[in-house]
């Protein structure tokens, strides 16, 4: 079964929201505006991905389990802004705990698509390696943190968490790039995104003019 055309737009505009996202993120100044906008845009984007073009034809091919990941993401991407921009909801967000939430959503979101098949080898692992990397990177930072804050090192604190941040801020424009590439069918050469309907159907390769 190949993509809709919608659900290709869909992908497309998820792309530029997380892309946007990321670089709203980036910006040292803004405050909660910034956070607002940001979340707001990754929201867009998770939703676009899970509910654009019909349930059946997502990024995860309908699995429900995906669907109801990418949702959820989105509602923490919102609550995280809100427990950062409103002092009264700090007791929501506990640090490194409300961060595991995240990791096992994406975590989820990520396996789905690998094993929906719509897209053949590198790219439905992509999530999941770029996970990975964030992942490791916010392990190591919760380390070398805790150890600086011990020593009340606060050259380390400062440069790791901005390193930390950078990583965070990232990891939605990668998604954003791959979400793009796979809404426009990775381009217009031979090696171009096939899409399947089950392990054992024949490829149905993206026909461009």
């Amino acid at each position: 079964m190949d993509v809709e055309p919608h659900s290709r737009r869909a992908w497309i505009w998820a792309g530029a929201c997380s892309i946007a996202s990321g670089l709203v993120t980036l910006q040292a100044n803004g405050g909660p505006v910034r956070l607002w906008i940001g979340a707001g845009l990754m929201a867009v984007a998770l939703l676009l991905v899970a509910f654009g073009g019909g349930r059946r034809s997502n990024i995860v091919r309908g699995d429900l389990l995906g669907t109801v990941a990418l949702a959820l993401w989105a509602v923490w991407v919102l609550v995280r802004a809100a427990a950062e921009a409103l002092p009264a909801l700090a007791t929501v967000a506990p640090g490194p705990a409300f961060d595991l939430v995240w990791l096992a959503l994406v975590l989820v979101a990520a396996v789905m698509i690998a094993r929906a098949g719509g897209f053949r080898s590198p790219w439905r692992w992509a999530p999941l390696v770029m996970l990975g990397a964030v992942a490791v990177t916010w392990a190591l930072a919760q380390v070398i943190l805790i150890g600086a804050s011990m020593t009340a090192d606060q050259e380390t604190l400062t440069a790791v968490s901005s390193f930390a941040s950078l990583i965070l801020a990232a990891w939605p424009v990668a998604l954003g790039v791959l979400a793009i590439l796979a809404g426009t069918g990775l381009g217009r050469g031979a090696r171009s995104v096939e899409v399947v309907e089950s392990p054992g159907a024949a490829p149905v390769h993206d026909q461009h003019p």
